[in-house]
């Protein structure tokens, strides 16, 4: 036996439909459509031998793990057909007698009875008691399957292909003789059917005064749907003349308030120009007003600086006076009389603090 890698194509050895094929190959590797396509379109016919459109080919199919060493694996064909484990059975080929073997799709091996459909697990001792029940049903339930004893015949005639669907309908009786079913058959009551629907009685014919107050009612009718056509247009059109009537309004406020703001703006600008014409004024009269300052700032710095100066002068006209009476009486007076108090040193005081009092006064300047 030879493991598929997932790029090859797999055929079963029965047969089996295009989309049987395609979904077990699709669902299985990772294989371009294609080529599923064209495995599926070419029968192998037996080992060796390719039909594709016919056309016979004589081609040996090598598939890519039969090159792969431990790949390969075989097993006596006692041991296959009575399900045993591989790895207890496994015979070792040689790498150059695997890559010549020839491949076939099927093993030709046919099952036998116990271990092929039960496996190699020893047999049960003991078995479950056999419960009958009766069945009981509405429809004939299907035939029984066919039993793998009526198989097997079948099968040892032709090792490795499956029973086909002609063969197995020609085994169908021998199952049904062989086991019939013992199901009760329940047959439904005929529910009777409805009665007919007795035909519709036609309205019997109306007299004359009927069919005039049938008309004066029909003409009623529309005289009140013709009314309310009436009120209805009426309503239509007070409600359109109130729409333009709100609109015309929204259009004055909105013109109201665009003069509004027009004003608004002209006296903005207004304002803007009076202010510009005014600032030159302005800053004319702040210098007038800053020279002015200046100018009288000057005049009281000058009249402080001569008053300054005239007490400065002054307190020199007292010092000189002084000195000019205290030169002659310092001979003639005793040493004592020079060291008393001059009469007139009252007027020498107030000449000092004039003098000081000035001086203040043009640090402070």
């Amino acid at each position: 036996m030879v493991p598929v890698p997932s790029r090859e194509v797999y055929q079963p050895s029965y047969a089996v439909s295009r989309g049987y094929f395609d979904n077990m190959n699709r669902s299985n590797a990772v294989i371009a459509p294609a080529t599923i396509t064209d495995v599926y379109n070419t029968t192998n016919v037996s080992t060796n031998t390719t039909i594709v459109n016919n056309i016979t080919n004589v081609t040996q199919v090598v598939y890519a793990n039969q090159q792969v060493a431990g790949a390969v694996v075989a097993m006596p064909v006692q041991a296959f057909a009575q399900s045993e484990p591989v790895a207890r059975a496994l015979v070792s080929i040689p790498g150059q007698a695997a890559l010549n073997a020839p491949v076939a799709h099927v093993a030709g091996v046919a099952p036998v009875v116990a271990q092929s459909v039960v496996g190699s697990a020893a047999a049960a001792l003991t078995q479950p008691p056999v419960r009958e029940q009766a069945i009981v049903t509405r429809t004939a339930l299907p035939p029984p399957s066919v039993p793998f004893a009526l198989q097997q015949k079948q099968l040892a005639a032709n090792p490795g292909e499956p029973i086909d669907e002609a063969q197995r309908t020609q085994l169908k009786p021998s199952a049904l003789a062989e086991g019939p079913s013992k199901a009760s058959l329940v047959t439904m009551a005929s529910v009777p059917k409805p009665a007919a629907v007795p035909p519709a009685i036609p309205p019997a014919g109306k007299s004359p005064e009927a069919r005039k107050v049938d008309f004066a009612n029909a003409e009623a009718l529309k005289a009140e749907a013709a009314k309310a056509e009436t009120l209805k247009g009426d309503a239509a059109r007070t409600a359109a003349a109130r729409s333009e009537a709100s609109k015309a309004d929204a259009a004055r406020l909105e013109a109201a308030k665009a003069d509004v703001a027009k004003a608004e703006a002209a006296e903005a600008a207004t304002a803007k120009a009076e202010a510009s014409k005014a600032e030159p004024s302005r800053a004319e009269a702040a210098k007038a007003n800053a020279l002015k300052d200046e100018a009288a700032k000057a005049a009281i710095d000058k009249a402080e600086a001569s008053k300054a100066d005239a007490v400065r002068a002054e307190a020199a006209r007292a010092a000189a006076a002084k000195t000019a009476m205290v030169r002659p009486t310092v001979s003639a007076a005793p040493p004592a009389a020079v060291r008393a108090p001059a009469p007139n040193s009252e007027p020498d005081g107030k000449a000092d603090a004039e003098k000081t009092r000035a001086e203040e006064e043009a640090r402070k300047r």
